[in-house]
């Protein structure tokens, strides 16, 4: 569709009528870089949030923030659902909120404490929450609370199985217990110590436990110890191999380590701190560690250390695309980075503090990253035929971004919606109708007419000049 004037716009939408002249037609139009005041080969894009998003152009596409979200005190987890377009969110401000794509809370659920996780069940729309509050949860989506299942202390995780209608919860209670959908304790796994973590086997009727005691253990569904994995320090993660009868464990002792059923030690991946985490590839026999000692390591089963991806400061995780050789880092120096399998650094996701983890989406280019800077943000790749694509997708997205802000009456942040109105209405070909549609969702009418006004006394100077 044809560009439309500036003043023609404000005409349609009968705002107030005005002599004012457009800007000369052959005036040499700026690039979206100039407008911005930034240099060639970064992008700025801001949601009036404080999330800042800069050098996010490199040798694996353009990336930008789709959306974004902001805790009042901190994010602990956050998870892709598998099939759906939502992202779950556990925060240190006592809530737990299902998110959209489009930026929009579906669901929030209030407690009292600390949040330490949120996790979709697989096939049905529920979620399970454990926090500090001492209790496991199940919600349905609509944010109806169905069963609580309650600890002594705080619930450092809790999971469905893949396939039953069944819980597992581990709590600083020192225990892990496994729970049917109506409450029911079937088998209870005991520690002398915290338990941090637990994982149902993928097929088999087995639990996977880490504690702070130092240990690692197998058990089947009736609680009985079947092999024990020590470590000389704390056991932060224990994982299942995907297909293979192995277990990966990681520990403050400043080593991963590779085991069979039988609890033989197989393979161990040193670092110089405290290992963070450690993965299985999905399908190769690679693992993947992260420590405090500022890399991520790739190694084979051998042990043999592949490549390393460094970072300034500690590196919190580190996780495999699914289908595709590629690695995504998070690290305390406020980064995310997107690597290659030769160790080159393809992509960074910045924040302004630590990076506390980062996510694939399980099939679509999205990337999900959630710092100590209390922000949760989703990047989205974009591959345009041409330059002047990208243009017009992100100024569509920065408009309606900057419409929900004068919508909420936030009156400080007039100035910025008049200057990026200027600019689209001036300098780029974005759908006429579009815009005025969009412009026409403002329901504050002084509003409207003080963003008129300004940019008004704007074009005003530039015709002058």
């Amino acid at each position: 569709m044809k560009k439309l004037s500036l003043l023609l716009l404000f005409s349609l939408i009968h705002l107030v009528p005005t002599n004012i002249q457009p800007m000369e037609k052959n005036e040499k139009k700026k690039t979206i870089y100039e407008f911005f005041g930034i240099k060639e080969q970064q992008l700025l894009l801001s949601d009036i949030k404080n999330v800042i998003a800069q050098k996010t152009i490199g040798p694996s596409g353009w990336w930008y923030p789709l959306t974004a979200y902001q805790s009042q005190n901190g994010v602990y987890s956050v998870l892709f659902h598998p099939t759906k377009d939502l992202v779950s969110i556990a925060s240190g401000d006592g809530t737990a909120v299902l998110w959209d794509f489009n930026g929009e809370e579906l669901a929030t659920f209030k407690y009292k404490g600390n949040v330490y996780s949120i996790v979709f069940h697989p096939t049905k729309d529920l979620v399970l929450i454990a926090s500090y509050d001492g209790t496991a949860v199940l919600w349905n989506f609509e944010g109806e609370k169905l069963i609580t299942f309650p600890h002594q202390r705080g619930v450092n995780s809790a999971l469905f199985h893949p396939t039953k209608d069944l819980v597992l919860i581990a709590s600083r209670d020192n225990t892990v217990v496994l729970l049917n959908f109506n409450g029911e304790e079937l088998a209870t796994f005991n520690h002398q110590k915290w338990v941090y973590s637990a994982l149902f086997h993928p097929t088999k009727d087995l639990v996977l436990t880490a504690s702070d005691d130092g240990t690692a253990v197998l058990w089947n569904f009736n609680g009985e110890e079947l092999a024990t994995f020590p470590h000389q320090k704390w056991v932060n993660s224990a994982i299942f191999h995907p297909t293979k009868d192995l277990v990966l464990t990681t520990s403050g002792d400043v080593i991963a380590v590779l085991w069979n059923f039988n609890g033989e030690e197989l393979v161990t991946f040193p670092h110089q701190k405290w290992v963070n985490s450690a993965i299985f590839h999905p399908t190769k026999d690679l693992v993947l560690t992260t420590s405090g000692d500022v890399i991520a390591v790739l190694w084979n089963f051998e042990g043999e250390k592949l490549i390393t991806f460094p970072h300034q400061r500690g590196v919190n995780s580190a996780l495999f695309h699914p289908t595709k050789d590629l690695v995504l880092t998070a690290s305390d120096d406020g980064t995310a980075v997107l690597w290659n399998f030769e160790g080159e650094k393809l992509i960074t996701f910045p924040h302004q503090r630590g990076v506390n983890s980062a996510l694939f989406h399980p099939t679509k280019d999205l990337v999900l990253t959630a710092s100590r800077d209390n922000t949760v943000v989703l990047w989205e790749k974009y591959e345009p035929e041409n330059k002047w694509a990208l243009e017009q997708v992100l100024l569509r997205r920065l408009l309606n971004l900057y419409v929900k802000t004068i919508k909420q009456n936030s009156v400080k942040n007039i100035e910025l919606m008049n200057t990026f109105l200027e600019r689209v209405t001036n300098e780029f070909n974005l759908d006429s109708q579009e815009l005025i549609d969009i412009w026409n969702t403002f329901d504050n009418d002084a509003i409207k007419r003080a963003i008129f006004n300004d940019i008004m006394k704007r074009a005003t100077k530039k015709t002058q000049d």
